[in-house]
């Protein structure tokens, strides 16, 4: 939106038009046939720079999971680490799961597990069935439940003193879990 066509990469330009398709398409939606097409131009500009911000959160999320990845693969380089992923379907599959995953997730800390995941398959094939069961479990787990699984893994409570203790920590993981 800020640069003119003929200075955007194609990225840039297939984001402006999904972008403004969005936007013109719910004008349309929304205002029915009179008021349609005024709608459609108002909101095409707003779809564009929506579409822009998804792209830059879709590119954040990725580039943790990648720097996760390769990491804890210790392969030196994408190309490289990619060629072995293209290489092996089951890797491809993996992949793909981990993607959508991190797709529908903000919470950094479990990007960056994703991302391990996906290296220590490519560094080690042999524990790709383990993997994929781990990421299956992973997907469904946001930071609220972190919270819940700390207060089910601590140790019960066995007189006054650890009982208060206890309602202490399981409060301040409420609070967490409320506030992620």
């Amino acid at each position: 939106m800020s640069q003119p066509p003929d200075r955007r990469g194609s990225r840039g330009l297939a984001v402006a038009a999904i972008g403004q398709a969005f936007g013109a398409f719910m004008g349309l939606a929304l205002g029915g046939r009179d008021l349609g097409l005024i709608l459609a131009a108002g909101l095409a500009s707003w779809g564009e720079k929506w579409m822009q911000d998804i792209a830059a959160e879709w590119t954040r999320k990725g580039n943790i999971v990648a720097d996760a990845a390769l990491t804890t693969s210790r392969i030196n380089g994408a190309e490289q680490f990619f060629g072995v992923v293209i290489g092996d379907p089951r890797l491809i599959a993996l992949m793909q799961q981990i993607a959508w995953a991190a797709a529908i997730s903000g919470y950094e800390p479990k990007l960056q597990a994703l991302g391990a995941f996906l290296g220590d398959a490519v560094a080690r094939s042999d524990r790709l069935d383990e993997t994929q069961l781990l990421v299956s479990a992973l997907a469904d787990i946001e930071k609220p439940h972190i919270a819940i699984l700390e207060i089910l893994t601590e140790a019960a409570p066995d007189d006054d003193k650890y009982a208060a203790k206890a309602a202490q920590q399981a409060e301040a993981a409420r609070a967490r879990a409320a506030n992620p």
